[in-house]
């Protein structure tokens, strides 16, 4: 088991380079963008470490632009699956009217590599494992239907 570990930004952005993996970094914002192809998935993770709370943001934005009138269905769907899951973290940016899944970890002690690998591998499983029942309830599907009937 490796006994590396990340304790800054800087850190995290070498993580993602010294392994070849394409992303942007933004040092003032301290977001990295890196591109997620695990299909149906095909988007970008968003990574925002917040060194004052300390925290960092694992992002994934399944839905962008939510139409108005399925904007409740979609919450619907997000409450009823984070009831649900070893791992919740559905919800809606009501200023964007973007749907993500997100998961944010206590970065107090050095964030164990092991336990990112694993992190940015659960968020992109899980969103891409449930981006079709989202993608049907905003076609208009009833999340209660869909949930109790998932085929």
């Amino acid at each position: 088991m490796s006994s590396e570990a990340l304790a800054s930004f800087s850190q995290l952005r070498d993580f993602f380079a010294t392994r070849g993996i394409p992303h942007l970094a933004d040092p003032a914002a301290q977001t990295i963008e890196c591109a997620v192809q695990l299909p149906p998935l095909d988007g970008s993770l968003y990574l925002r470490w917040e060194p004052t709370l300390p925290i960092l943001q694992l992002v994934y934005i399944l839905c962008f632009d939510l139409p108005l009138d399925r904007i409740p269905p979609v919450e619907s769907a997000c409450c009823r699956i984070n009831a649900t899951v070893a791992l919740p973290g559905f919800g809606i940016d009501y200023t964007r009217r973007n749907q993500y899944f997100r998961v944010i970890v206590p970065v107090v002690d050095p964030l164990p590599v092991l336990t990112l690998e694993r992190l940015l591998l659960a968020v992109a499983r899980s969103a891409r494992d449930f981006l079709p029942t989202f993608q049907r309830v905003i076609a208009g599907s009833e999340p209660a239907e869909i949930l109790n009937n998932p085929g």
